[in-house]
This record gives C-alpha cells, structure tokens and sequence, in this order.
C-alpha cells in the first residue's frame, strides 16, 4: 500500500513510550490513538491490529505494534477505513511465526471477531482474550477503556451470537 511505510514511520516515532510486549487495551486513548492505520487512526479502525498485537505478547513474542500495523496493512486493510478482514490473520500470524488454530476452539487464549449488534448490519469488533476457569478476560474490549473487561463466558462477550472468527493460540513458552 501506498501509505504503509510513511505510516511505519509516523508510528515508530508515536509508539516510542509503549512497552513493547504489554498487552494493550483502549485503542481511542493516549499515544495509542494517534498511531495511523490506513488512511485513519487505530482510535477508529485498529481494532484488529490491536488484538493480534496483544496475541503475539501473549505469546511472549516482542514485536512492536508499529510492524504489527505495517504487516496489517499489507496483509487484509479494507480501504483504509474499515479495519481488516479477521480472515487475514493466517498471513499475519504466519509472517511472526505464530502457532494457532482455526478447527479446536478448546483452550486458554483467542483472537475473536463478532458482530457488535446486528450480522451484516453493524460493525465487527475483534479482539484478544483468555480464557481461565470459565471467566473469560478481555483486552481492548472498548475504545476508551483502559483496562481489562472479565466476562462469564465468550457467549456473553459475542451477545450469544456465533463469533465471525476465532483463531486458538498456541503459546509459547
């Protein structure tokens, strides 16, 4: 894309007092906001980014969330405005050597994308969570709020609703 190596500069000079490795949560706040993604601001469509940014700490893999967003780019933008598609995480993950699956949802750390009201008639969230004794820990569940949200299960994050996708991770040790 055009834009991506401007925006990887523009967001290495932002990004410099994030602590690479942190899991990361409101994506509308502080320096986070102003990093660019597309033709935007992750404040308005990173939420992708975000969460396989958080996956990859998760998985103890340093990787700043400056080439996360660059790799994003390249890999599954939709015209720069709206996001990424959750179906360009295989590339992505792959590019960082990151295990997941897609068939046996039975495990402790996921990548999710879910409708956030209507199918096909709102907008899909995605996010990073982990699972751990049937409470399930969000990151990046809102916008604006900077910390953790805990819910009693992935139905109640996804409103009941089957999720759009879901990528198991296999972590690293």
């Amino acid at each position: 894309m055009i834009y991506s190596k401007r925006n990887l500069r523009h967001n290495r000079s932002v990004e410099k007092d994030l602590p690479c490795g942190a899991l990361l949560n409101g994506q509308g706040m502080g320096r986070l906001s102003q990093m660019r993604y597309g033709v935007s601001f992750v404040r308005r469509c990173g939420c992708e980014c975000i969460a396989v940014y958080n996956a990859l700490a998760f998985m103890k893999k340093k990787v700043p969330l400056s080439e996360v967003i660059f790799r994003m780019e390249r890999y599954g933008i939709i015209f720069g405005l709206l996001g990424s598609s959750p179906f360009c995480f295989r590339k992505v993950m792959k590019h960082f050597d990151a295990e997941y699956t897609t068939e046996d949802f039975s495990g402790e750390a996921y990548i999710i994308s879910f409708w956030t009201k209507k199918p096909f008639l709102s907008a899909i969230h995605t996010v990073f969570c982990v699972e751990n004794n049937g409470a399930v820990t969000v990151y990046n569940r809102y916008n604006n709020l900077a910390d953790k949200k805990i819910y009693s299960s992935l139905g109640e994050l996804t409103y009941g609703r089957k999720p759009v996708s879901v990528y198991r991770l296999k972590k690293s040790v």
